[in-house]
């Protein structure tokens, strides 16, 4: 594995911010119901990490490669007008589409929380396509 590189943190408006699940999401659930409870009961901190994405240069969208559950609290806060979200503090991956799918499906995402038998297998099938 090569070294991930990364922008400085920046503000992104949260509706430019969007979802892959089958390419950046190695988990069956779209996000972790726990985080995403504790997230809208407390409130999103701007000042805690930043959500990871990366740049597709073929549509030029941003996509989420790690904070999946902060995301979806984000988005339900700002929704539903309790915390105003209009944009969130985010890092850019620097660099291809594998390298995204690397970050996003066997570093990043498996790290947060335990996953499924099915889900470490789909994390495997992945590192060994990437190398």
């Amino acid at each position: 594995m090569s070294e991930t590189k990364f922008s400085d943190i920046f503000e992104l408006p949260i509706n430019e911010i969007n979802v892959s699940k089958n390419d950046f999401q190695n988990r069956e659930k779209d996000f972790s119901q726990e985080t995403f409870n504790r997230i809208t009961t407390e409130g999103y901190d701007k000042k805690r990490d930043p959500i990871i994405v990366w740049r597709n240069p073929s549509d030029d969208k941003f996509y989420i490669l790690s904070g999946h559950s902060r995301f979806a609290a984000a988005n339900f806060l700002h929704d539903s007008g309790k915390q105003d979200l209009s944009t969130l503090p985010v890092r850019e991956l620097k660099g291809t589409k594998d390298e995204a799918i690397e970050y996003a499906t066997i570093r990043s995402n498996r790290e947060q929380s335990k996953e499924t038998l099915k889900e470490d297998i789909s994390a495997y099938q992945n590192a060994v396509k990437l190398g």
